[in-house]
């Protein structure tokens, strides 16, 4: 069974220490999934195929507590906020905005450098402008997404207090927009990583 953090807490105070080891706040940039597939729906009229984003990057913000398990092993818990912006070629623009539970493990290589696995489970809304061709006019549909990823990361520490991070990982995402007489369906997966800046306390 996987520990929770909460139980890591418990054990580390009846052992008369500290289980917490630090709270991080963090930022960083994110390049996003940039193939997608859609459905759009059209009354009786159904549109399916496939497409990539020209631009797909974001950036985010977060706060996790870290608890040790043992004197090299790390577990970690907390949320990310990220706001995604992708553009196609033909004007097409796709902003959304999520919020991440994150569960991770690090392991402590040196005493300025760990490694570990991070998984997020998200949801938030989501904003696509489909741009007209042909004298069409140009349509906005908005709902929700729903997100899972998980990413390889490594944390090298630069100071007392001040981190760099890096990460590779996979992502997918799933919304479900409408609008203008629209339904839509969006499904996007692929690689993603990030580079950020992190304060622990």
């Amino acid at each position: 069974m996987v520990p929770s953090l909460l139980a890591l807490l418990a054990l580390g105070l009846e052992n008369g220490a500290p289980a917490v080891d630090g709270t991080v706040f963090s930022v960083a940039v994110e390049s996003l999934p940039t193939d997608y597939e859609f459905v759009i729906r059209d009354g009786a009229t159904t549109t399916q195929g496939e497409e990539v984003f020209d631009l797909a990057y974001g950036a985010s913000v977060g706060i996790r507590l870290d608890a040790p398990l043992g004197s090299r092993f790390i577990t970690s818990a907390g949320l990310e906020v990220v706001v995604g912006g992708y553009a196609s070629a033909q004007d097409d623009r796709y902003l959304t905005l999520l919020v991440r539970a994150v569960l991770g493990y690090r392991y402590r290589l040196r005493e300025d450098l760990t490694i570990g696995v991070e998984g997020w489970l998200g949801g938030g809304g989501g904003d696509l402008h489909i741009a007209g061709i042909n004298g069409a006019a140009d349509v906005d549909v908005h709902g929700g997404v729903f997100e899972a990823g998980a990413r390889l990361v490594a944390d090298y520490a630069c100071g007392a207090h001040w981190y760099l991070r890096g990460g590779l990982g996979l992502q997918y995402d799933d919304a479900r927009l409408g609008g203008d007489g629209l339904e839509v369906d969006l499904r996007q997966a692929g690689p993603v990583a990030l580079l950020g800046l992190g304060w622990s306390y």
